[in-house]
């Protein structure tokens, strides 16, 4: 009881600085606000991205002095900082650190094992930049909007004084692939004009494995009264962990630690991963043509080509890149007739010096189909359900094929997952007729469609006799011809998103 009664004492002074901290803080809030009046002439009621990050930058120029000041971090906010700058820490050294204000995040990057050489604090404000550039020397700075930080700008940051900036690898400057381990949007999510453009390019510059960081340390109720206090500097709150779901469904990362607790403390936690769902799955169905027969002969992976002319302009707006799904081949020979798992290339082959003359969907259904021989005029109907990567020029044929290597492994291993694996029972592959989301006369040939991928999912769980599509997540594959069907359990459906629509 002693002991009980002796933390009480502490704790409650804990607490109480805290809450005098944000009541300075949110006191300042309309001192800023006064600032940007005086400054621009109005109150930040900003309805353009420009007008807003300068209301942005001399809200925050007018508190530069504070923020750079002990007074800024009192030492009850100090271990949920460490705990953010640990969570970018995981995935490596190399981190953009959005909003960086005077660096206040800088010193426990430090105390967390990152080398201050491989951090690039981004930020609107000059003068809380000057104060991080003068506390921080070895880190790199860049003053701007964050959504203008692309890879020549950060190359350009991190050049040496005098010296000309590296090239830009083709592959980064497509957003193919990131170069950072982690990108941390600390105590400014809220202050965002457009918070889903800054989160999508957030995860563009990460690599694969990297993650996004989205935090504050006094928690989202701390940014709600800021946000009631002027909705002009802070026009958004912080996202409930389903709003976040929502705004992420359809990018290339994962959830793994959501905080928003009684402690005060927000903190989001993704992590990037090789593939991300579509917002409307393509099904196409068309003859198999003859292509450069470069597939099989010069990469090793085999290809069974659908021609875009064959689907009208429906493939037209479709972005060149690589996509995976499901796959069937029409017939009753061996390994026709049921669904095959399949990573999908759309476009033009540009490393071969002879380009496919039209965009070309070229399908390799990977693993041991069972196929004797090829299919060539043989109608083969595809469910694509997720993207992988833009299409890429690589500067050699090796390159190619350790990209194309990975690709396969990467849709296979994502069709293991719901709600990917349940697609492979889309009536669609075994040509039956259905209502929706058609641009060509159900039941011939080419046929195309776009669905919402909840339309996608309804229409699977019809198919397999009114059951859910979370039972549907755990069935088993069918069997090949000729096998005993695996009568075994599944997986379990606990990962699937329940809002897929488009």
């Amino acid at each position: 009881l002693r002991r009980a009664r002796s933390a009480t004492g502490p704790a409650k002074a804990a607490a109480d600085g805290v809450e005098e901290h944000v009541e300075k803080l949110v006191g300042m809030h309309g001192e800023m606000g006064e600032a940007v009046f005086d400054s621009l002439g109005s109150e930040a009621a900003a309805k353009e991205r420009s007008s807003h990050n300068e209301a942005q930058a001399a809200a925050f120029d007018s508190s530069a002095d504070f923020f750079a000041s002990a007074e800024a971090i009192p030492p009850e906010i100090e271990p949920k900082l460490q705990r953010i700058a640990e969570a970018a820490a995981a995935a490596g050294p190399k981190v953009v650190d959005v909003g960086t204000g005077a660096g206040a995040l800088l010193p426990f990057y430090e105390a967390a094992g990152i080398d201050l050489s491989g951090v690039v604090g981004v930020d609107l404000a000059a003068a809380m930049l000057g104060h991080a550039r003068a506390a921080h020397p070895s880190a790199t700075f860049w003053q701007g909007d964050f959504l203008e930080f692309e890879p020549e700008a950060e190359a350009a940051a991190t050049a040496a004084e005098g010296e000309e900036p590296p090239p830009v690898d083709p592959a980064v400057a497509a957003g193919a692939i990131g170069t950072r381990d982690a990108v941390v949007i600390n105590a400014c999510f809220g202050n965002m004009f457009d918070q889903g453009a800054v989160l999508r390019h957030a995860i563009s510059l990460c690599k694969e494995g990297g993650r996004v960081v989205i935090s504050h340390p006094l928690g989202s109720d701390f940014v709600e009264q800021l946000r009631e206090k002027d909705p002009g500097l802070v026009p958004h709150p912080l996202p409930s962990r389903d709003a976040l779901d929502d705004m992420v469904k359809f990018q290339p990362v994962r959830v793994v630690e959501f905080r928003n607790d009684s402690d005060d403390f927000y903190l989001a936690v993704l992590e990037r991963t090789p593939t991300r769902a579509m917002p409307r799955p393509m099904r196409l169905a068309g003859p198999v043509g003859s292509g450069f027969g470069r597939g099989s002969r010069k990469l090793g992976f085999p290809t069974a080509n659908l021609a875009a002319s064959l689907f009208g302009e429906a493939l037209a707006d479709v972005p060149t890149g690589v996509y995976f799904g499901w796959a069937t081949i029409e017939g009753d020979e061996p390994g026709c007739g049921r669904a095959h798992k399949a990573v999908v290339n759309i476009g033009m082959s540009p490393t071969f010096e002879e380009q496919n003359p039209e965009k070309i969907a070229e399908a390799h259904l990977i693993g041991e189909c069972g196929f004797e021989g090829d299919f060539y005029g043989k109608v083969m109907r595809m469910t694509l359900v997720g993207s992988q990567r833009p299409e890429l020029k690589f500067p050699s044929f090796p390159m190619l094929v350790a990209q194309i290597t990975k690709d396969v492994k990467d849709a296979e291993e994502a069709l293991e997952m719901s709600p990917y694996n349940t697609c492979r029972w889309d009536p669609w592959l075994k040509r039956a007729t259905l209502d929706k989301g058609y641009a060509a006369p159900v039941g011939s040939v080419p046929e195309w469609g776009f669905v919402p991928f909840n339309d996608l999912l309804e229409d699977v769980a019809d198919e397999m006799q009114g059951m859910s599509w979370q039972e549907l997540a755990g069935m088993p594959p069918p069997p090949k011809p000729g096998s005993v069907a695996d009568t075994g359990g599944g997986g379990s459906a606990s990962g699937i998103h329940p809002s897929w629509g488009g």
